[in-house]
Parts: structure tokens; sequence; C-alpha cells
């Protein structure tokens, strides 16, 4: 007989676009990106089924403006 275990699923809202989505055990220094705007965001703290966010730094292309 097997048992198997279930992963944490944590819900995490975009501080940029305030999209809800879920994610599969994050970890804190983990860098994900947000389904709906696409913006990169690092994971801070997980708490049980809290995760922090914040976005990341990112480097902008020069498009010659």
């Amino acid at each position: 007989m097997s048992t198997s275990v279930k992963e944490r699923i944590c819900t995490i809202e975009c501080p940029e676009c305030e999209f809800d989505f879920s994610l599969e055990a994050p970890s804190k220094g983990e860098v994900i990106a947000c389904p709906d705007c696409q913006l990169n965001l690092l994971v801070t703290g997980v708490t049980g089924e809290t995760v922090d966010v914040e976005l990341t730094e990112t480097d902008a292309e020069d498009w010659g403006q």
C-alpha cells in the first residue's frame, strides 16, 4: 500500500495587477511570473498557505527612445 503526499497549494496575489493565482509548494527566494501581467515576483516568505511576494528588479531594454 502506498500513500501520496499532497503538495501545499498556496494562493498568491500579484502586487502589481492584483491577480490571484495558485502555486504548488513555493519556496522563499524563488522567482515566479504572474500569469496575468507576466511581471517577475520574488517569494520573500512562506508561512503555511500565505506567500509574501515583491516585484523583482528587471533589466530594462533600451528601445532607442
